[in-house]
């Protein structure tokens, strides 16, 4: 990847939470190690929690120690974070803001160029966007851009709300909504691979390809995200987001070219395909769970029917996928942390005339763990006649290593800094993600089931094997 110095002022607000502490800070770090970042910079930190400079600097000490031996470069990066404690509802505490920022614009050379990122809750984001631009942060030399965080609303039409009131303050070009799966060096990876091997883009479409199974498993619970987890559950902090982006990726046609307007085109495209379940497709295509103990999570009600889990079986309206069965799935507390894309081919005739043989997969690793691997059968070498399943790693030991795969966050702020939007969300792509989840939701208020419990390191609830044991089909599970 390029590294070319930026010369930015980022303000993070939310500095003092969760995101900021594990993946801004550690994110940042590895830019300013890459030269991305370099003497031009400055990072003002800003939450209600009475900081100083001193302070959020030692924060960030600690958030990037693991990443490097060297204290010096530690401490000079740390050296460009400064600190106001700031309420984001006081016009006065922007008059402050404006000048620090103007101070260390000057500083630092910055030339004007400044990143807003909002890193809190979106309640706060049309306030936010409102007080800069009353505040006159928007008129520089440079360039302007806000990052905002999921989740974008929590049905169609507050997502638009939200868009309707960003965008009187700023142009849609300088919105950068942020899902950190499309920064997942295998999602990335996932059009490229395509586009250069014929081999797999010639059998990337209904003729050949029997069912598409998107999987995203944790294995731990809510934690303390209990009081927003009970009023979204796993079909709006999940689906609507992270495994629709996935399903859209893998379905899209190819572009017209390489450019960002084409990629964003034909995934925009890959949405309009999607159709959202009626009530009875609900009812038979979608399966919901609750872990056993979730009531009893701290900020949960404890008669709380909020889905843990969901397994979902849909279709694209699309002439490539025609009749093509696209198996969603994800939860909380599972027997593993995986990401996985498998997707199974069609047997055919010659196929058949081995008894034991089995059906040719490509399994598709996005987390934790990167990776390719092709199933597919070969001749045994001990009994001559029965085939043995073989699998055939496509990707090699170092596309694995960390040192050359940038991390999600990293790379999506790095993608942002050069003004580059393709892998964000759009506000087309929400309309049609949330239309599909909204389809859904509607249902489940007209009808009283409840999840179906579960038990805590198991695949869900039994449930949803149902979803594809009916089509004659299984579950990829992780080992």
């Amino acid at each position: 990847m390029a590294t070319t110095e930026q010369k930015v002022l980022i303000t993070l607000f939310g500095a003092t939470g969760d995101l900021a502490d594990r993946k801004l800070f550690p994110a940042l770090f590895k830019l300013y190690k890459r030269h991305n970042l370099q003497d031009h910079f400055a990072v003002i930190g800003t939450a209600r929690r009475p900081w100083n400079d001193e302070k959020i600097r030692e924060v960030v000490c600690e958030s990037i120690d693991s990443l490097s031996e060297d204290d010096r470069l530690k401490k000079e990066f740390a050296s460009h974070f400064y600190y106001l404690s700031h309420d984001v509802t006081d016009s006065s505490h922007y008059h402050v803001l404006h000048r620090l920022t103007d101070e260390l614009d000057q500083k630092y050379n910055i030339s004007g160029n400044r990143l807003f990122y909002l890193a809190m809750s979106p309640s706060w984001f049309s306030e936010i966007a409102r007080q800069l631009v009353e505040h006159h942060f928007k008129d520089v030399s440079g360039y302007t851009r806000v990052i905002i965080e999921k989740p974008f609303g929590k049905d169609l039409l507050s997502a638009k709300e939200l868009s309707e009131t960003l965008t009187t303050y700023f142009d849609e070009k300088e919105i950068f909504r942020i899902d950190h799966y499309l920064g997942k060096a295998m999602v990335q990876d996932l059009l490229p691979i395509r586009l250069a091997n014929p081999l797999l883009e010639s059998v990337w479409n209904s003729d050949f390809i029997d069912h598409i199974q998107i999987t995203l498993s944790e294995s731990v619970g809510i934690g303390t995200r209990g009081g927003y987890y009970d009023q979204s559950g796993a079909l709006r902090d999940m689906v609507q987001n992270h495994l629709l982006q996935l399903l859209a990726i893998v379905s899209m046609d190819i572009p017209k070219d390489y450019s960002m307007a084409e990629i964003k085109a034909s995934k925009q495209a890959a949405f309009d395909g999607l159709k959202p379940l009626t009530k009875q497709e609900v009812e038979t295509q979608v399966v919901t769970g609750q872990y056993s103990g979730y009531r009893s999570e701290d900020q949960v009600d404890p008669a709380s029917t909020t889905e843990t889990f969901i397994a979902i079986k849909t279709f694209l309206n699309s002439h490539r996928w025609a009749n093509v069965p696209f198996y969603l799935r994800t939860g909380k507390k599972m027997h593993c942390k995986n990401s996985t894309i498998y997707i199974q081919f069609k047997s055919t005739p010659s196929h058949q005339l081995f008894d034991d043989a089995q059906p040719n997969y490509l399994l598709i690793e996005v987390d934790p763990s990167e990776a390719l691997t092709l199933n597919f059968n070969m001749k045994d070498n001990i009994s001559q006649e029965k085939p043995t399943f073989t699998s055939i790693p496509l990707t090699t030991e170092a596309y694995k290593l960390k040192d050359y795969t940038p991390e999600a966050y990293e790379r999506l702020i790095e993608e942002c800094l050069n003004n580059n939007d393709v892998n964000f969300t759009t506000m087309p792509d929400l309309e049609a993600t949330w239309r599909f989840v909204d389809a859904i939701q509607s249902a489940w208020e007209k009808d009283s089931s409840t999840p179906s419990e579960y038990l805590p390191g198991t695949f869900g609830p039994t449930e949803s094997d149902a979803l594809l044991t009916n089509d004659g089909r299984h579950w990829y599970n992780c080992d």
